[in-house]
């Protein structure tokens, strides 16, 4: 499960990133 999560984690900050340089 933990890995699971680790994963979700770092594709929301992948996600927030792409959003973030999309947003400028």
């Amino acid at each position: 499960m933990p890995a699971m999560t680790g994963k979700a984690k770092a594709q929301q900050k992948l996600i927030d990133n792409l959003a973030g340089e999309f947003g400028k």
